[in-house]
C-alpha cells in the first residue's frame, strides 16, 4: 500500500506501527465484553433451557451478531446480504425534538414508541444531565428498536445521543 508513496521509485522493504499496551488491553476488553453481551442476549432469549438456539432464530442471532460484536455501527437494515444502510445523525441537531422525531420514523420506530420519548427523557435528566443514558431511556431505546425491525439498538441510541449532545 505504501511502496512507492514514501520516495517515488524506491519499495517498502518493512513498516510498523508501536501500539502501547493500554490499546492492547483496551481492544481485548472491548472484544470480551462484545462476546459477553452476545451470549446474554441470546441467553435471555432462549433462557435457562438447554434447547439449541434454533429457537430463536437465524435472522434474530444475526441481528445479535451485528448488533454487538460488530459494534452495531448504526446498521438500520440486518440483512447483510441485502442492501445496507447506515442511520446518518449528521444533520440532526442537538435538542432539535422535531428532527429526531422525524430521524426515528425514519428508522422505522413506530409512532406509539416515539410518543413515549418525552417521559423518558423526562424521567432521566438526571442522568442525561451527567452524559448518560438512565433505565427509562435504556428501556425506552429497546422497546424502540424491537418494534421498529430494521433499527439496531446502536442506531436508535445514535440518535438519542445527537438529539441530547452526548
Amino acid at each position: 500500500m505504501y511502496a512507492e508513496k514514501i520516495i517515488a521509485g524506491y519499495g517498502l522493504n518493512r513498516a510498523w506501527r508501536s501500539l502501547p499496551v493500554g490499546r492492547v488491553i483496551g481492544i481485548c476488553d472491548t472484544v470480551r465484553n462484545r462476546i459477553l453481551r452476545l451470549a446474554l442476549e441470546l441467553q435471555e432469549q432462549v433462557g435457562d433451557s438447554d434447547d439449541p438456539l434454533e429457537k430463536v432464530g437465524a435472522e434474530e442471532v444475526q441481528k445479535q451478531v451485528i448488533t454487538y460484536i460488530y459494534g452495531g455501527q448504526n446498521v438500520i437494515n440486518s440483512n447483510v446480504g441485502g442492501d445496507l444502510s447506515q442511520a446518518n445523525n449528521s444533520g440532526l441537531v442537538a435538542g432539535d425534538f422535531d428532527g429526531l422525531t422525524k430521524a426515528l420514523g425514519e428508522a422505522g420506530v413506530h409512532a406509539e414508541q416515539i410518543a413515549a420519548l418525552p417521559l423518558a427523557l423526562a424521567k432521566d435528566q438526571g442522568d442525561i444531565k451527567k452524559g448518560q443514558f438512565g433505565t427509562a431511556l435504556g428501556e425506552w431505546i429497546k422497546g424502540a428498536a424491537n418494534t421498529a425491525g430494521k433499527a439496531s439498538v446502536d442506531a436508535v441510541a445514535g440518535l438519542l445521543r445527537g438529539y441530547l449532545g452526548i
